[in-house]
């Protein structure tokens, strides 16, 4: 019997072919920008403008492509959205909060990537996610310039004076390192899916260049996140070619080691070595002080243990700092444990269909995990807020979670048939 497609279905088909459809082209040029805080002599009502015009294209375009499915639902996410929102009404009707919209903002992202996997094959949406990762590295590059020639750039935003390299195209080191982690765990993926050519060639300098960023920028947390990334690397590689693992890690070493020396003299100042050698000359609220937060943060809880507190602002507790520095602490605190089950149940519902339909090495997610959830310990928000930078995590979520290849099935049997 032969297989027969219409017409549409043969042009439909043709377009899944285009690997660098203009619509891909959009959602590299969002996920690379919108890490981006400021840029030199650009207005920041320019820049915000180009991010928000980059994420309205992207969405747009299956309306304006009038396709007949416009867009494609995770099968699970629908459960996982309501339950968390049954757990999160109490809180959020007794405090009048509206966090529980944060849902909604996530989903949405990981309906994206879910709906361009299924459209255009996933192998072709991770290429994207891929040459994004090359985009945001030519940025990265742009700080190591800076810290070579001993600051140029100072950064406009923070509110000290930081330069560039001290920060990074961002508010602060936390926020820059923590981007670099997620570029950096997709460009490992991107290496460890045995991708060849160009691509490999690209995705290995922009990992040196993260990893450069990663040291310069000066965040503990940035940099323990990028050990636990590059370990998780190291450990999928030794299982399996144990001479690619030895080699690599000597890379690694003597990379470091170089590094190091060539310049020590600025290294020995930093935040990073300092933490290890002299915390006492670190002592803040925004350091040394986040543990003494979190027992603040456990007494606050037992206030309001089922709906929480509501907003609570830190400072009025005798800390300096606006936000408890962990996630699941500050919604514990703020939403009550009704708050953090939903929380709980919506992470883990994800993750669990994640690893449970998993197409790829669990090495792949678990790089990608530990770069988006591994800073939710020591940030007020991490990949649960700030949307327009850690977009990029939930999109690779819902790419992942496709894990479907029918249209390949389909591309197979017309060619068997001769159409």
């Amino acid at each position: 019997m032969f297989f027969r497609i219409s017409s549409r279905d043969r042009k439909e088909l043709m377009i899944k072919k285009q690997r660098f459809s203009l619509e891909l082209i959009c959602l590299a040029f969002f996920l690379v920008v919108g890490p981006i805080y400021w840029l030199p002599t650009v207005p920041g009502a320019v820049l915000l403008a180009a991010k928000a015009g980059g994420l309205a294209l992207v969405l747009l375009f299956p309306y304006l492509g009038l396709r007949k499915e416009i867009y494609a639902v995770p099968p699970s996410l629908p459960l996982v959205i309501i339950t968390a929102l049954v757990f999160s009404a109490p809180p959020a009707v007794a405090s009048l909060s509206f966090d529980f919209l944060n849902y909604f903002v996530i989903s949405l992202f990981i309906v994206l990537g879910y709906s361009l996997a299924k459209y255009y094959k996933q192998e072709a949406v991770l290429d994207c996610l891929f040459y994004a990762v090359v985009g945001f590295s030519v940025f990265g590059f742009f700080v190591f310039v800076d810290f070579l020639f001993g600051g140029i750039f100072v950064n406009p935003i923070h509110e000290t004076k930081l330069y560039l390299y001290q920060t990074g195209f961002h508010g602060g080191r936390t926020g820059w390192t923590g981007m670099c982690n997620l570029f950096l765990a997709l460009a490992l993926i991107g290496l460890l899916l045995n991708i060849s050519g160009l691509k490999k060639i690209l995705l290995s300098v922009s990992v040196s260049i993260l990893l450069l960023n990663l040291l310069l920028v000066d965040s503990r947390g940035g940099l323990v996140t990028g050990i636990f990334v590059i370990l998780a690397y190291l450990f999928a590689l030794g299982r399996d070619s144990k001479t690619k693992f030895v080699l690599l890690s000597i890379v690694f070493a003597c990379f470091a080691i170089v590094f190091f020396y060539q310049f020590a003299d600025r290294l020995l100042m930093s935040r990073t070595y300092l933490s290890l050698v002299a915390p006492e000359e670190l002592r803040s609220g925004i350091t040394s002080g986040r543990m003494e937060g979190y027992l603040v943060a456990l007494d606050l809880y037992m206030q309001a243990p089922l709906v929480g507190l509501g907003d609570v602002d830190m400072r009025d507790f005798g800390q300096e700092v606006e936000k408890i520095h962990n996630v699941w602490l500050r919604v514990l605190v703020e939403q009550g444990l009704f708050g953090f089950l939903g929380l709980l149940f919506f992470s883990f519902g994800i993750f669990y269909t994640l690893f449970r339909n998993s197409q790829h090495p669990w090495a792949v997610y678990i790089m990608l995990l530990v770069a988006g959830l591994l800073p939710t310990l020591f940030e007020p928000t991490g990949v649960f807020g700030n949307f327009f930078a850690t977009a990029l995590f939930w999109v690779a979520i819902g790419v992942f979670l496709s894990g479907n290849t029918d249209w390949l099935d389909l591309e197979a049997e017309t060619t068997r048939n001769g159409y």
